[in-house]
């Protein structure tokens, strides 16, 4: 299931409740991308309850210029999953540079110094049915 761009909204016809609420196929996803690189504002306990199988497959990247996902939203995330992979180096930015970028009101956007790839196939005519995981560069598995 493709988490897209899906977050916890007020309104009950937005966000992930109209999805819960709209949910009309049978049967529950085993692999999560998960929205929103795992903030918590993307987060519904219903979502991994009634969309997701128990313990299935999450995967998310990182964005450095939110700094997200926190160590607590990896946290809550691996809770939910059997494995959780991110895609994508967190960059530290000196915390001097960032008061100079604010005294002189400059934007600096960092980007991972190495991209992470992570691929993922299941072969349906196999009994097995799991998904094989492949990931290349910088992926993060918790």
């Amino acid at each position: 299931m493709l988490g897209g761009d899906l977050e916890q909204k007020v309104n009950d016809d937005s966000g992930w409740k109209a999805v819960i609420k709209e949910h009309s196929f049978n049967g529950r996803a085993d692999l999560f991308k998960v929205p929103h690189h795992g903030s918590k504002s993307s987060h519904n306990d219903d979502v991994w309850e009634k969309l997701l199988k128990k313990k299935s497959v999450s995967f998310l990247s990182v964005c450095n210029r939110s700094d997200i996902p926190r160590p607590e939203d990896k946290e809550r995330i691996k809770t939910f999953s059997s494995q959780t992979l991110i895609a994508g180096l967190q960059s530290k930015r000196n915390k001097n540079f960032n008061k100079l970028f604010k005294r002189f009101n400059i934007e600096i956007r960092t980007l991972p110094s190495v991209i992470g790839i992570i691929r993922l196939r299941k072969n349906l005519s196999c009994k097995n049915n799991s998904w094989e995981i492949e990931t290349f560069g910088e992926v993060e598995s918790i």
